[in-house]
């Protein structure tokens, strides 16, 4: 693809990215999108990516490889360990994510897309597609059989529900208030930081709320 093409690519790409985040994918069109990146061509979304589940994975893929390649390093790490903790995994899960809040409004609308389509009967089976869904990660399947040996499968998936549901949310919501509040780098950091300690704790008691 020649250097415009590239650009003008990548230029659909972050206006559909926000105009998803902000209206919701069901109220985004092709050609709205292809408006408010400033295109002559108003059929230029739908030359690049054919339609808009085309269009909402070149979105995903543009911050989930990354994504599974941290958390997968962070898992590797772990599976070396001699003692595992359910607090190490579930920040394994949460921290590549909770990275997105730390690069502004590109992060924070993947964040949100991400939330939408765990709720949508048209584009959710992106996710799994694009190794998103925890629900179709075998290591991890794996890793928390060996940390909660005796729990029923149905009562795993249940809770990786409620798990994704309350990370995506939550880490949203989170990014909402951070942005009404006038603080330093620093001070958001130290909140970011902060927050994520909690929501690993919270997902840890919804995961395993065995008596210690």
């Amino acid at each position: 693809m020649r250097i415009d093409g590239q650009r003008t690519r990548a230029k659909l790409v972050d206006t559909a990215e926000q105009l998803f985040a902000e209206q919701g994918i069901g109220n985004v069109t092709l050609l709205a999108v292809s408006k408010a990146a400033g295109q002559s061509n108003r059929n230029a979304a739908a030359y690049y990516f054919g339609n808009k589940r085309g269009l909402l994975e070149a979105v995903l893929r543009k911050h989930s490889a990354g994504i599974n390649e941290e958390r997968l390093r962070r898992l590797e790490e772990l599976e070396r360990k001699a003692t595992l903790e359910l607090a190490d995994l579930m920040g394994a899960i949460v921290s590549p994510l909770a990275d997105k809040l730390a690069e502004g409004m590109s992060g924070v609308a993947y964040l949100r897309i991400n939330g939408q389509l765990m709720e949508s009967p048209d584009f959710s089976s992106l996710r799994r597609e694009l190794g998103i869904d925890l629900r179709n990660n075998a290591r991890l399947h794996r890793l928390f059989r060996q940390l909660i040996p005796h729990q029923a499968a149905q009562m795993r998936e249940s809770r990786s529900i409620l798990v994704e549901v309350l990370m995506y949310h939550g880490l949203s919501s989170f990014a909402s208030r951070q942005h009404t509040q006038a603080v330093s780098d620093a001070a958001q950091a130290r909140r970011r930081d902060a927050f994520v300690a909690e929501l690993v704790h919270a997902l840890c008691a919804i995961v395993d709320d065995s008596p210690r």
